[in-house]
């Protein structure tokens, strides 16, 4: 791999540090249930390792659709160990379905106003996940990679998918936001 990465003008690994195990599995990432998903999670996360102590890997599980907490208990009960964070998808439409999302460009001021009011829901929904993620953090029965309580501390939620008609990388800690209008690859890790 390393010859096929110079071959396409990368001399350097590139040092990924952020790697999502799946996208969407609920949806157009595999039409999953939770519990199949959570255990080809678990079994993933197993080949993504720490190679060099100078570039940790920060593993993150696909997560829930909006309020699906039945997919982040599930994958908390089934792979919270093996990861380091939870996604979570919000995308906030002026309209009740994907299919009638409306224009990128061309809308309303009261759609525009509809959207923005939205997503004030972030808040619950990051406090309410982020709740079930540390009610597994804190069990007797959960430990993390390594066994490390400390590592269990700084599990995150981080926001995959948050969007008003632009696309805004997100991160999320239980001490606030932050937003980035960059990739995931540019995103530095929050406390």
């Amino acid at each position: 791999m390393a010859s096929e990465r110079r071959a396409n003008g990368q001399d350097e690994p590139f040092n990924v540090k952020y790697w999502g195990i799946g996208n969407e599995a609920w949806g157009c990432g595999g039409s999953m249930r939770a519990e199949y998903y959570a255990d080809l999670c678990r079994q993933y996360s197993t080949y993504l390792r720490n190679y060099s102590p100078e570039h940790k890997i920060f593993k993150i599980a696909s997560g829930a659709n909006v309020a699906d907490y039945h997919w982040t208990k599930t994958v908390m009960e089934r792979a919270g160990q093996a990861v380091d964070a939870v996604s979570l998808h919000y995308y906030t439409l002026p309209h009740q379905d994907w299919q009638h999302k409306g224009s990128a460009t061309d809308f309303t001021d009261e759609e525009y106003y509809t959207t923005l009011h939205k997503t004030l829901r972030m808040e619950e929904l990051v406090e309410n996940h982020t709740r079930i993620i540390k009610q597994y953090q804190n069990s007797k029965t959960f430990r993390p990679a390594g066994n490390s309580l400390r590592a269990a501390e700084r599990k995150k939620v981080v926001l995959a998918a948050w969007a008003e008609r632009r696309r805004f990388a997100v991160t999320a800690t239980t001490a606030g936001l932050r937003y980035s209008p960059r990739s995931f690859t540019n995103i530095s890790e929050t406390a």
